[in-house]
Formats: C-alpha cells, sequence, structure tokens
C-alpha cells in the first residue's frame, strides 16, 4: 500500500516537473524568437508571439494554482454533492466508449492513479459529461498521432480533487477561441440549459457546467500543435462497504493462500505449529 501510494506520488511530481521545464522551454523559445524578429518589418509577428507568451503564463499560472493549493479543500465547500458513484467504473465506461470512435492513425492512452478512491459523492452525470466532450473534441480535431486522458489526485481529509487531463497531438485550439472560451463567466443559457442532457457538449458549456459545480478548466495549444486540457474537480470521498485497507488486506490473503509459500522465524515450536 506504501509502496502504491509512493509511486503514484513520484508519477504526479515527474509529470507536474515535466511539464513545468516544457512551459519554461516554450516560454525560453518564444521570447528568443522575438528578440531575433525586434524589427520594423516583423512588429506584428513580435505582437502575436508576446500574445503567446502572455496567454501561456495565464494558464499555466491558472492551472497549477487550480491543481496544488490544496488549502481550500473542505467538503463543506463542495457543490452538487448528489450521488454516491464508482468513480473507476465511470471511467472505465468512458475509455470503453472513447476508444472505438478514435480515427485509424491515432492512438488511444489512458492512465489512472492508484490512488483514486473507488467511491465519490457527487454528479457523475456531469463528471461523464464533462470528460466525454473533451474526449471528443479531441477525436474531431486529430487525425494522426494520439489522445490521451489522465486522471490523478490529491486527496485531503475527506476531499478528493480529480485532476483529468486530455492530450491530444491534434490540430490545437488557436489563441482567439481559446480567450472566448476561458473569459466566459456568464451562466448557462437557455440554448445551454435545452442541450444539458446531452452525452457531448461544445467546450463553452463544459466550461459553464465546470464553473457551476465549482471546478476549473484550463487550455494549453500553441502554434496549432496538439492541445491539453486540464480540468480539476472536487469530490467528496464516500465510505465503501470495505474499508480501502481491508480491501488491501484481503487481496494480500489471496494472494499468500495461491502462492502458499511462508518462511516463519522463530524459537518458539509452538508458534510453528500455530501458524502451519
Amino acid at each position: 500500500l506504501t509502496e502504491k501510494t509512493y509511486d503514484d506520488k513520484s508519477t504526479f511530481i515527474y509529470r507536474m516537473n515535466d511539464e513545468i521545464n516544457m512551459i519554461f522551454n516554450n516560454l525560453k523559445e518564444k521570447i528568443s524568437g522575438i528578440n531575433e524578429e525586434l524589427d520594423v518589418d516583423n512588429i506584428d509577428n513580435s505582437k502575436s508571439d508576446l500574445k503567446n507568451v502572455i496567454t501561456l503564463i495565464d494558464s499555466s499560472k491558472k492551472r497549477f494554482n487550480s491543481i496544488i493549493d490544496i488549502s481550500e479543500l473542505d467538503s463543506k465547500e463542495l457543490k452538487n454533492v448528489n450521488n454516491k458513484y464508482n468513480v473507476i467504473n465511470l471511467l472505465n465506461q468512458i475509455i470503453a466508449f472513447n476508444k472505438d470512435k478514435v480515427k485509424e492513425n491515432v492512438e488511444f492512452r489512458s492512465s489512472i492513479s492508484n490512488s483514486l478512491p473507488s467511491m465519490l459523492y457527487g454528479d457523475s452525470i456531469k463528471v461523464k459529461q464533462i470528460i466525454n466532450s473533451l474526449i471528443d473534441n479531441s477525436i474531431k480535431n486529430t487525425y494522426k498521432g494520439f489522445i490521451e486522458l489522465r486522471v490523478s489526485c490529491i486527496i485531503k481529509y475527506d476531499v478528493c480533487r480529480m485532476i483529468i487531463t486530455v492530450e491530444d497531438s491534434g490540430t490545437g485550439i488557436d489563441l482567439v477561441k481559446q480567450n472566448e472560451i476561458l473569459s466566459d463567466k456568464s451562466e448557462l443559457s437557455d440554448e445551454d440549459i435545452k442541450n444539458k442532457d446531452n452525452l457531448i457538449l461544445n467546450l463553452k458549456t463544459v466550461k459553464k457546467m465546470i464553473n457551476m459545480i465549482g471546478g476549473t478548466l484550463s487550455i494549453e495549444s500553441l502554434n496549432s500543435n496538439g492541445t491539453t486540457i486540464n480540468v480539476t474537480l472536487d469530490q467528496k470521498v464516500a465510505d465503501s462497504d470495505i474499508g480501502y485497507m481491508d480491501k488491501d488486506l484481503n487481496n494480500y490473503k489471496i494472494i499468500i493462500a495461491t502462492k502458499k509459500r511462508v518462511g516463519v522465524i522463530t524459537e518458539n515450536d509452538k508458534n510453528v505449529k500455530a501458524i502451519k
């Protein structure tokens, strides 16, 4: 159990570190390009690159704050805590549903953290709609390469912060469209409400829905070179019928019973007989 938790945390930290380095490398590359272009003839290119740098900094700042800042992780602040659902089953359904929809030249990958609790309280319908819509957007805009769904988590007391990432090697989302989606603070419109029960929603409606349930959304997409969309959702951890530790102990017992290899070191012969 300790090793599993340690591995999950190591993977999560590695990914965060890798993504931070990638962002700084992108910034360095952009700023170097602007320095080279700084003359009257290339002023429009320089302005465009500066806008990209500002967008990259803003989206990265929002993203890392929404993931790493756990000071406000409190079950009292959670919205729409409706029902108990098995998040692992839900994610497996989503993966199965989308795997067959991808194009022939596209590889569909998924990674779910072992430390994600199996049972959560929340609106499973909205969670399903949000993830399906993000993957559907990737499927529509990715003609070769890959689409990857990653789900990891940070747990504090009885609250689980799910970090959902959908990354693709597709055509990307242009800067104007990104700003249009991210800057929209409006409530669900009548048209959105009419369509809110659809399995697939557009990114604007997804953003409004995430706002409604107290989550965050960030987009990383530059130079039409793929897109990474990150969503953080706070859900309350539900008590399952069998505790997490009990499940692991039961699994361990099954493994031991199957292998039937036990080593006993003792000075007491009675212990040996009792254990046998």
